[in-house]
């Protein structure tokens, strides 16, 4: 086992360091276990408060270093109004006080909203959940990309959605030629337009970002 200067200076080192937001919530009352889901939500909005966290997660709220934010209270943080941070609040709670990949809206300091990627565990004693260690990564500009492509899918043609669609089924041009009665270059053309504004470069790409937008579905 190392001496306990060594594992503090990992803590130092790894949370300095590190791209990711690293922080740890406490609880000035410990929040027992033994209460339904709805007492122990209201418990963290109460009082949970952020006890530390390194710089990376600072600066995703918009601060320059964490003793700006370090204090915080849960409800500064978690908008308890957006529907999926409650889904994912429960989750946490439902799931031994555990969370993997859970996606939160948070605020930022400029009043503007952030996506950020969740990894937390709770730390349980004498039955109670006295704090929690948690990661995060930003994933904002990836969740506005996003919205961008399905915009720009709600926006096309009903003839541009059709071959949008039949691509991303993996028929091939001279199918799709065939089933709308159009040229092999104008089903090129359209292909090459949407690859083209969409920012993807080839159809596994393509493919793959259709099933995100729910316009396939990734099962046979």
């Amino acid at each position: 086992m190392e001496p306990p200067q060594v594992l503090k200076e990992f803590h130092r080192v790894f949370m300095k360091e590190s791209t990711e937001g690293i922080w740890r919530a406490h609880l000035e009352i410990p929040l027992p276990t033994s209460t339904s889901i709805e007492q122990q939500m209201e418990h963290l909005f109460q009082y949970a408060y952020l006890a530390d966290c390194n710089d990376a997660f600072a600066r995703m709220y918009g601060y320059e270093s964490s003793r700006q934010i370090v204090g915080a209270r849960f409800p500064d943080l978690f908008d308890r109004n957006d529907g999926n941070n409650i889904r994912n609040l429960q989750l946490f709670l439902t799931h031994n006080y555990r969370v993997r990949d859970g996606e939160t809206l948070e605020k930022h300091k400029d009043g503007s909203v952030r996506y950020f990627l969740n990894n937390a565990v709770g730390i349980i004693e004498d039955g109670s959940l006295i704090r929690v260690w948690g990661v995060q990564r930003d994933i904002t500009d990836h969740k506005r990309r996003e919205r961008e492509k399905r915009d720009f899918y709600e926006n096309l043609s009903p003839r541009q959605r059709i071959i949008f669609r039949m691509i991303a089924e993996g028929k091939s041009t001279k199918e799709i030629a065939a089933k709308l009665k159009i040229s092999l270059k104008t089903v090129e053309t359209h292909r090459s337009r949407l690859m083209k504004r969409l920012g993807i470069g080839d159809i596994p790409t393509l493919v793959r970002h259709a099933v995100r937008i729910g316009l396939v579905s990734d099962t046979p």
